[in-house]
């Protein structure tokens, strides 16, 4: 059945959540998100300590407006693991975020009418992969991130030219859900 809840805001103080962020139940509740319903490792103590007061220090009232929604749009999403992969490049990082970014724009693209956009996705991600997986050559590295970025140059000005019939299109997103099972 398709019955999403709406996930608690951590930074409201409304009383839904704790409010004493220093307490040692918050902190219970921040680790057991972190690890169990994340799936994430045990972070270090000073790790844990700077996530706990980043949270404490968050304040929806100096929000302008808490219930404003930003539209997500396919090319941002393809600008956006194109920086990442930028990112990982100067920081030597493995890039698996952005393959996985590309995962996420691929399943917003579902109809019979778009394969060539899905596998011009699948395409980028799979340069990737060569990309994070190549380590015997700094030449050879720069040139796979050359072309796997000219990839996702391409396909960003594809998904941006195709997002109407997408699932970023909330029109087309509603009439799916209305069709789902159950």
């Amino acid at each position: 059945m398709f019955n999403p809840a709406p996930i608690p805001d951590l930074a409201k103080k409304d009383g839904k959540q704790i409010r004493d962020r220093l307490s040692p139940e918050f902190r219970i509740k921040v680790n057991g998100l972190v690890v169990e319903e994340f799936d994430g490792q045990e972070p270090p103590k000073l790790v844990f300590d700077a996530l706990i007061s980043f949270m404490n220090a968050q304040d929806v009232s100096k929000c302008a407006d808490p219930s404003a929604r930003t539209a997500v749009r396919a090319g941002g999403d393809v600008a956006e693991a194109r920086e990442a992969m930028r990112l990982a490049s100067l920081l030597e990082d493995n890039g698996e975020r952005e393959a996985a970014r590309l995962g996420a724009v691929h399943e917003r693209f579902v109809s019979r009418d778009q394969v060539d956009l899905r596998e011009a996705l699948v395409s980028a991600s799979r340069s990737i992969e060569v990309w994070i997986t190549q380590t015997d050559s700094k030449t050879e590295k720069e040139r796979i991130f050359a072309e796997t970025d000219r990839q996702l140059v391409q396909a960003a000005a594809l998904v941006e030219r195709r997002q109407a019939g997408s699932l970023y299109n909330p029109d087309v997103l509603r009439a799916a859900l209305a069709h789902q099972p159950g």
